[in-house]
C-alpha cells in the first residue's frame, strides 16, 4: 500500500539536499503564468430564486430535498460555516470561480484516456493544466434548478471518502462547471453483467455505502434514488473501493422516471413520490445487496402497478424468494428490506451486523503497521498540515481510498472519528504495559489531532500515517508551488483562505510571520521539508 515503505534516504541526508537548491522560486512557463494571473475568484452571490408551486415542480420533474434543514441564504461564507459544522473538519473549500473554466483546464478526447464512464454534451474529460490530473467537469446551465443545485453544493460543502469529490465550481454567463473526481472503474452494475459479487466482495461495497450513506443522513439529507449505477469504482484495479458519483439527487430532487430506478424504491415513495425520508436509502440498499449478491432484482414488475402487486404480495407473506442468494445473507437483507420504514435496519448498527463482520476481512497487520507510522511521523505546525493534506490530494489521492478502510479497523462505534479508547485498543496489540500505551496514545494525539477536539477525524488520520518520505520530494515541492504559488511566485494568505474557507483564523496567525502574509519557494520549501 506505500504507507511504511523503506526510507531512500534518511530526514538529515533530504534536508542537506534540499540546501543545496536554488533559493528562488522555480521558472514557471509564461503560459502557465498568464492561466493563474486571473484575479476573479470570488464566491457566488445567492440571490433569492422565485419561489414555485407544487404543480411547477411536478411538471419539471424535479423537487427540493425535504430533508434538508432549512437555512437562511446568506452571502458570507463564515455564515455558512458556523450553520453547518464545518469549522472543525481540515478540508478544502468549494469555491465558485467567475471565469470559464477553460483558464484552467483541457478538454480531452475520450481516446486520450481510458474511460469506462458514459460521456454527454454535459460532460468532459479535462486535464489540469499545471497538475495533469485528469477530471470530469460537468456543465450545468442557469436554470432554476441549476441554480439550486450549485447552491446546495456550495452551502452543504461535503467532504467524504465515498463521496465523489468536487474539487471547484466555475461559471460564466449560461452556465456552471462543476469539476470532480474521475471514476473510472466502471459502475457497480456493469460488473453484474460478467458476474455475481462473491460475499466478501459485496461486504465491502455494503460497508462503503452504509459508510457514505450515513455522513449523508448525519446531516439531514438524504439521496432518495440509489441503484447500483449510483456508485462507481474508483478505478480499473481489482479493488472494490467505490465512491458515490450521482451526487445530484442529495441537493435536488428527480421524480423516478427509469424501470431500473423504481425497482431500488422503496413501497412508500410508489405511492407518494414526493416524499424522500432516510429510511428509502435503507431499503434501496437492500435491493442493492440481494442484487449483488443474485443478480436479480427483490420484486418484479415490467412497469409501476406490477411492481406494486409484487410488493403487496411481499407485504402480506414477508416472504422474499431467496433460493437464488448465499443462505448466510439472507437475514441481513431481509432487515433493510422490511415493509415497515421503521423496523429497518438503522445504518448506525448495520456495520455490526453479523454476516458484515463474517465477511469482511480485517489485516492486523495493516493495524500494526499504521500504529507504527504514527509512532515514527512526529507533529507539524498547522499550516503545515494545510500544505501536506493538499499535497496528499494532488499526488496521493489514489491511497486514501484504501487508508479509509483502514480508518474504519479504528474506528469501532462507526461514527466516523478515532476516540481515545478505540485508539488505546489498537495499541494494546503492541504494548502490554498500559502506562507505555499511554504515552503513546497521548503523543499521538497531540501531533495528530489538529482541532484540539479529542478525537481523530479522516482527514486528521491521513496526515498522521501517510509515508511522509514519499511524498514531500524535490519534484513534488516544486509541483505543489506551482499549484499554489500566484504569478509573482508567493502563496499568499487570501489563497489559502480561499482553500480552506473554514481555517481562516488559524491561516491568518501561521501567515504573521511572513512579510506581506506572502509565502516565497524558499521559505515553503523549508517549511515542508521540516515536515520530514
Amino acid at each position: 500500500m506505500g504507507i511504511c515503505s523503506a526510507k531512500n534516504k534518511t530526514n538529515q541526508e533530504l534536508k542537506e539536499q534540499h540546501e543545496t537548491l536554488p533559493q528562488q522560486s522555480p521558472q514557471l512557463d509564461p503560459t502557465q503564468d498568464a492561466q493563474r494571473n486571473c484575479k476573479s475568484e470570488t464566491h457566488i452571490k445567492t440571490n433569492k430564486l422565485p419561489a414555485q408551486s407544487s404543480n411547477q415542480n411536478l411538471k419539471a420533474k424535479i423537487v427540493t430535498s425535504p430533508s434538508a434543514k432549512p437555512i437562511k441564504r446568506m452571502v458570507w461564507a463564515d455564515q455558512i460555516i458556523e450553520n453547518s459544522g464545518q469549522r472543525g473538519t481540515l478540508k478544502t473549500w468549494i469555491s465558485i470561480k467567475n471565469t470559464n473554466f477553460s483558464k484552467y483546464y483541457s478538454i480531452l478526447s475520450k481516446e486520450q484516456s481510458k474511460c469506462r464512464i458514459k460521456l454527454n454534451e454535459q460532460m468532459a474529460l479535462v486535464q489540469h493544466n499545471l497538475s495533469g490530473k485528469i477530471r470530469v467537469a460537468e456543465f450545468i446551465f442557469k436554470t432554476n434548478e441549476g441554480e439550486q443545485l450549485v447552491e446546495s453544493i456550495y452551502k452543504s460543502q461535503l467532504n467524504h471518502p465515498n463521496l465523489i469529490k468536487l474539487d471547484e465550481i466555475y461559471q460564466d454567463a449560461s452556465k456552471y462547471q462543476i469539476i470532480h473526481d474521475f471514476c473510472n472503474g466502471g459502475s457497480l452494475q456493469q460488473y453484474l453483467a460478467i458476474s455475481v459479487y462473491t460475499q466478501q466482495q459485496a461486504a465491502l461495497i455494503l460497508k462503503q455505502i452504509i459508510e457514505i450513506i450515513s455522513y449523508i443522513h448525519k446531516l439531514e439529507l438524504n439521496h432518495g434514488g440509489l441503484s447500483l449505477i449510483s456508485f462507481q469504482k474508483y478505478n480499473q484495479s481489482n479493488s472494490n473501493y467505490i465512491k458515490l458519483v450521482d451526487y445530484k439527487p442529495i441537493h435536488v430532487k428527480q421524480m423516478i422516471s427509469t424501470k431500473d430506478s423504481l425497482m431500488y424504491t422503496a413501497p412508500e415513495a410508489l405511492t407518494q413520490p414526493e416524499v424522500y425520508t432516510p429510511e428509502m436509502d435503507i431499503w434501496s440498499i437492500g435491493v442493492m445487496l440481494y442484487r449483488m449478491l443474485s443478480g436479480q432484482y427483490p420484486f418484479q414488475g415490467s412497469n409501476k402497478e406490477e411492481l406494486l402487486e409484487s410488493l403487496k404480495k411481499y407485504q402480506t407473506s414477508d416472504e422474499l424468494i431467496t433460493d437464488c442468494l448465499p443462505r448466510n445473507s439472507v437475514e441481513t437483507i431481509k432487515k433493510f428490506l422490511r415493509w415497515d420504514p421503521k423496523k429497518r435496519m438503522k445504518l448506525n448498527l448495520a456495520l455490526n451486523d453479523a454476516w458484515v463482520k463474517q465477511n469482511i476481512e480485517q489485516s492486523k497487520v495493516e493495524q500494526d503497521q499504521i500504529v507504527k507510522q504514527l509512532d515514527q511521523n512526529h507533529p507539524l505546525s498547522f499550516l503545515q498540515c494545510c500544505f501536506l493534506q493538499h499535497m496528499i490530494t494532488t499526488f496521493q489521492s489514489d491511497q486514501e481510498q484504501s487508508l479509509y478502510q483502514i480508518f474504519g479497523q479504528f474506528d469501532i462505534n462507526h461514527d466516523g472519528k478515532i476516540n481515545r479508547q478505540e485508539l488505546t485498543q489498537a495499541y494494546l496489540n503492541q504494548f502490554s504495559n498500559i502506562q507505555e500505551v499511554k504515552e503513546h496514545v497521548d503523543s499521538v494525539f497531540k501531533g495528530v489531532d489538529i482541532n484540539r477536539n479529542g478525537e481523530i477525524d479522516f482527514q486528521e488520520f491521513l496526515i498522521g500515517v501517510i509515508d511522509r518520505n514519499t511524498l514531500i520530494t524535490t519534484d513534488n515541492i516544486k509541483e505543489e508551488f506551482r499549484i499554489l504559488s500566484d504569478v509573482e511566485g508567493h502563496i499568499s494568505l487570501s489563497k489559502m483562505c480561499q482553500l480552506y474557507h473554514n481555517k481562516k483564523q488559524q491561516l491568518k496567525q501561521q501567515f504573521s510571520i511572513y512579510e506581506n502574509n506572502q509565502i516565497n519557494f524558499k521559505q515553503f520549501q523549508d517549511l515542508m521539508f521540516d515536515a520530514l
